[in-house]
């Protein structure tokens, strides 16, 4: 969350250049649920592997089952 936090005026800009606002909003973080968090985990595994997203969606009913 802190690394988030330090982020979000430079993801602020990212998103202002790549969206067409007249106002890009306030970005704040805050810790979800634990499943919310079990997700993350599971993509930033399959990044870290280079494992393309699955089809079937097989990662998602495993996370909520």
């Amino acid at each position: 969350l802190q690394a988030l936090d330090g982020a979000r005026h430079f993801l602020r800009r990212h998103l202002a250049a790549r969206l067409d606002l007249l106002r890009i909003p306030e970005l704040h973080f805050e810790a979800g649920p634990a499943a919310a968090g079990q997700r993350l985990e599971s993509l930033l595994r399959r990044v870290r592997r280079g494992r393309p997203r699955d089809e079937a969606g097989e990662d998602e009913k495993k996370a909520s089952g």
